[in-house]
């Protein structure tokens, strides 16, 4: 946190919701959300010397980052999942995990015994994108709050996920007619569904 042990000393004393954390003798373990909780708690300290969280204010333009290849086995799941975790972990960012994999490889790292992947009725990127009918002749229109229920909790804490899974394939196929049938333009059609569930879920406050 480039700070040292003695001024979070100092700061556990002062504010009531420092996390009390874990005690083994003179020594003190935290959690991953308790890190977090402790860097909001140094970024909103007059005076501080540095910003510990770099969230989004109102207005700022959505981050995305992108982690792909034609080939498969090159390390694209793997790393995506270990950005997010560092994200949110070193800078308190909360991050959001979108897995376009019908094998759902970034999703296995992330899921827990709350998250069923491969099953009939959760929703996938495809869903999200309103590709999840290959035999429909226009997108699938879903509202910002139907959007932001596709996103599923995570163990890891801050971190949020869009589950991948076999209908993918189904949404590639959708994005193959609409383009031929309809014109829809493809490259746009993700794009679109983070703006219209960043209009209504983005950063609300400074």
């Amino acid at each position: 946190m480039s700070v040292d042990a003695t001024y979070l000393t100092r700061i556990s004393k002062d504010e009531t919701n420092y996390p009390e954390g874990e005690r083994n003798g003179r020594e003190r373990s935290f959690s991953p959300a308790e890190i977090i909780t402790i860097r909001g708690i140094l970024a909103s300290r007059p005076g501080a010397r540095r910003d510990h969280l770099y969230w989004r204010q109102p207005g700022d333009p959505l981050k995305v980052v992108t982690f792909g290849a034609q080939k498969g086995g090159t390390g694209k799941s793997l790393t995506a999942a270990h950005f997010a975790q560092y994200l949110s972990l070193f800078y308190g960012l909360r991050v959001g995990v979108i897995d376009a994999d019908p094998q759902a490889t970034a999703s296995l790292y992330f899921a827990d015994a709350d998250l069923p992947l491969f099953a009939p009725d959760t929703p996938t990127l495809a869903e999200f994108m309103g590709v999840d009918d290959p035999g429909a002749s226009e997108l699938t229109k879903r509202s910002a709050q139907e959007l932001d229920d596709i996103w599923r909790p995570t163990p890891w804490p801050g971190v949020r996920l869009i589950p991948g899974g076999a209908n993918i394939q189904n949404g590639d196929i959708s994005l193959f007619f609409l383009s031929q049938r309809a014109g829809v333009p493809v490259y746009r059609v993700l794009r679109d569904a983070i703006s219209t569930w960043d209009a209504q879920n983005g950063a609300k406050k400074p």
